[in-house]
């Protein structure tokens, strides 16, 4: 089937960076929630702003897609404050961290897309 509008193919090399700066958000969102709570959380929090950063500029993408997603499966395990508490929003997270492992940073980034 063909589709509705071939002439947005062109645009296809942004994908992964609108993927990027979505789970970057919430990183930063879930990173700000768990600030205020206790030591363990202050250092959560600050390894998901380090996370949040990285993948948010597409630097060193693929090693901090595999500790971001080793991190929110522990969040959604241990934290009782983390935004990754909701199943739903722990396995979208992994898809799209799962995404941007196989496909790479994308445009505007600073790894290579090769």
């Amino acid at each position: 089937m063909e589709s509705f509008f071939p002439e947005l193919f062109f645009l296809s090399i942004f994908a992964p960076l609108i993927i990027r700066v979505a789970v970057a958000l919430v990183f930063f969102f879930d990173a700000r929630q768990l600030w205020g709570v206790e030591t363990k959380s202050k250092t959560s929090s600050i390894s998901l702003v380090i996370l949040g950063l990285l993948i948010g500029v597409g630097a060193f993408t693929q090693l901090a897609v595999i500790v971001a997603a080793g991190h929110v499966l522990y969040l959604s395990a241990t934290s009782e404050r983390s935004v990754f508490k909701n199943k739903l929003l722990t396995f979208l997270s992994l898809a799209i961290l799962w995404s941007l492992l196989i496909t790479g940073s994308g445009g505007l980034a600073f790894d290579l897309p090769y």
